[in-house]
């Protein structure tokens, strides 16, 4: 298992989200507001599910920032750091060439350019029985990019730390235009599947090609 990234963190649980980009959390006995990146509802993680949470440094306005739910991966960017830098290895055996990140290609800014194609991360939390999904609610970027992508020649990429599935495929409860949408471009749009392993502040590469289920 090749280990990609590891960060310190502490334990914590989760008590609500407050908004889009921010969660109350109790970290050692106290109520604390930590920072989140992931846009998804992650409504299966209820109160008093355990957490990991990063420390923010100072002076920021919100002291941590949510980096996990019941060990499972939900912070985008230790995400992409990780999905860069087994690109960047050349443990994907799908990709391969020069990384360059946040790439502006007609109209839209996508993760990454990697040796000449743009290629989008998605963060598929979300779990369906035996498989990782995405989305678990309606997005209409998620829609824009997977368009935008077809018309590129680019690559759209779901990656998850969920355990013990099989692969990953679509929700159509959660957004069924963009599940159609993926659908219809099967055979145009290459999609892949990426898992990963999180344990306590560290992401490994499980798994560099996870079976899609389109």
């Amino acid at each position: 298992m090749h280990k990609l990234v590891r960060m310190p963190v502490v334990e914590g649980t989760f008590l609500e989200r407050v908004n889009r980009f921010t969660a109350r959390v109790l970290i050692g006995g106290r109520e604390e507001l930590a920072w989140m990146n992931n846009t998804g509802r992650l409504l299966e993680f209820g109160r008093g599910t355990s957490c990991e949470c990063a420390v923010m440094p100072r002076p920021k306005k919100l002291g941590f920032r949510l980096i996990a739910l019941d060990g499972v991966l939900v912070d985008t960017r230790l995400q992409e750091l990780a999905f860069r830098r087994a690109a960047e290895r050349g443990l994907l055996p799908w990709l391969s060439g020069e990384v360059r990140a946040a790439p502006r290609v007609a109209g839209e800014v996508f993760d990454f350019l990697i040796g000449g194609r743009i290629v989008e991360t998605k963060s598929a939390a979300l779990r369906l029985g035996d498989f990782a999904s995405y989305p678990d609610c309606p997005t209409e970027r998620g829609r824009r990019h997977i368009r935008a992508l077809a018309g590129l020649g680019g690559l759209l990429v779901f990656t998850t730390s969920l355990r013990g599935i099989k692969g990953f495929r679509p929700c159509d409860e959660g957004d069924p235009e963009l599940a159609a949408l993926l659908r219809r471009l099967k055979g145009v749009l290459e999609v892949r599947a990426v898992q990963f392993r999180y344990s306590s502040g560290r992401v490994s590469l499980l798994n560099p090609d996870l079976p899609v289920f389109i």
